[in-house]
């Protein structure tokens, strides 16, 4: 355990680094798998089931090397649209001591293909006060 975000922030810094270069995996790569990870943690941590991962990165999670990779997040959410953005909003702001912040911004009207229609929020995950990586998080409402 680190005694400060920024000994964390320094360590897994390093490590990504040499992991890229052990791996041949872009270092930017990476730090958005990190991200992406640290948000998905949140997701789920209240235990409610509403949230279900899709797309893109649920191949990547379920084939590894075998899928495509992506730039953002794709899910499901089991309650009406409407309700997406306070539930992301509450959380994203889930505190799991593993020292990352997510900023949710205004969500934009996404083509996501579900009956419901979909929500395209814009993520930012901050480490020790400062920008870790940005991606987006497509919300989609309706699918079974």
């Amino acid at each position: 355990m680190y005694a400060t975000a920024t000994s964390f922030r320094q360590a897994l810094e390093e490590r990504l680094r040499r992991l890229s270069l052990e791996s041949n995996t872009s270092l930017s790569r990476l730090r958005k798998l990190v991200a992406f990870d640290r948000l998905l943690a949140r997701m789920v941590a209240d235990d409610l089931g509403l949230w279900i991962l899709k797309g893109g990165y649920a191949l990547e999670m379920r084939l590894g090397d075998r899928a495509r990779t992506t730039k953002d997040v794709d899910a499901a959410v089991r309650v009406p649209l409407g309700k997406a953005p306070d539930l992301l909003a509450a959380a994203a702001s889930a505190r799991l001591d593993d020292w990352f912040e997510f900023e949710v911004g205004r969500p934009d009207q996404a083509a996501t293909g579900a009956p419901e229609g979909g929500l395209r929020f814009p993520i930012r995950c901050l480490l020790d006060g400062r920008l870790f990586e940005s991606f987006h998080l497509d919300v989609g409402s309706g699918d079974p």
